[in-house]
């Protein structure tokens, strides 16, 4: 979901804020991140920071959100779907909540995201 970098004045800067998980070793984190977002062209201007997850740290849980709803599109099997009527479709339980993740994965793709200046 990276775009490639800008180029310019400090526009391929990045900092990498993620949930606080405690399996996961903060030097391999810090790797895999690095060599993502360079291989996109941006500069890791810190090592990444682990949150825990609270209301002080919207955009992580907007994250855990956007994460969740993926894993479903991945998980759900699509194509035993084929052989299903449209009445059976009406209250199939994993076709109700891939179509849920579906749309609300499409709704987000079309949010512009800006940033207030004060």
């Amino acid at each position: 979901m990276l775009p490639k970098a800008k180029k310019g004045a400090g526009t391929n800067l990045v900092l990498v804020a993620c949930d606080e998980r405690s399996g996961i070793n903060a030097d391999a984190l810090n790797a895999v991140i690095k060599e993502a977002v360079e291989a996109r062209g941006y500069v890791l201007l810190e090592r990444p920071m682990q949150v825990r997850s609270s209301t002080d740290t919207v955009g992580v849980t907007f994250a855990d959100i956007v994460g969740y709803l993926l894993g479903r599109l991945d998980t759900i099997d699509v194509g035993k779907f084929d052989e299903l009527s449209a009445e059976q479709l009406e209250t199939h339980g994993d076709f109700k909540k891939h179509e849920s993740a579906r749309k609300l994965v499409e709704k987000i793709k079309s949010l512009d995201l800006y940033v207030r200046s004060e």
